[in-house]
């Protein structure tokens, strides 16, 4: 399946539930160099999907159960929510805050790359994958 037809097919579930196109949120926290790299990855690999910067204390990451900073939810489900034996997404602690790197075919990133996205977002859009809410342990 093309992505454009899953894009399609999202967008037009989307509309018939709501009149917006899907959202994708970006959790970070200030200073976190993969927010804004987050951003520019979605807008590469999904220009026709809504971007939310949600800007968080550091604290609250670890409070609310949010793997870390920078996280992109679709529909509030983490799109890289494997276990970090997948090597997709790891975190690291940092203290009060977490930053999460996400296992590229480059190597280790601050984000994850447009090609990443666009696979979870397909994943995400086909059941393929299991998407999880924060907090979520299983």
């Amino acid at each position: 399946m093309s992505l454009v037809k899953v894009v399609s097919g999202i967008l037009r579930s989307a509309s018939e539930s709501s009149p917006l196109p899907p959202t994708v949120q970006v959790l970070y926290f200030e200073g976190c160099p993969g927010g804004a790299a987050s951003r520019e990855a979605l807008r590469e690999a999904l220009p026709e999907v809504k971007i939310d910067m949600v800007e968080l204390p550091p604290r609250e990451f670890r409070k609310l159960g949010i793997p870390g900073s920078p996280t992109l939810l679709l529909n509030g489900r983490d799109l890289f929510p494997a276990p970090p034996s997948d090597n997709r997404s790891i975190e690291i602690d940092t203290g009060p805050s977490r930053c999460r790197l996400y296992g590229t075919p480059e190597g280790l990133k601050s984000h994850p790359t447009a090609n990443m996205i666009r696979q979870a977002f397909e994943e995400s859009a086909t059941g393929t994958a299991a998407a999880s809410e924060p907090g979520d342990t299983g």
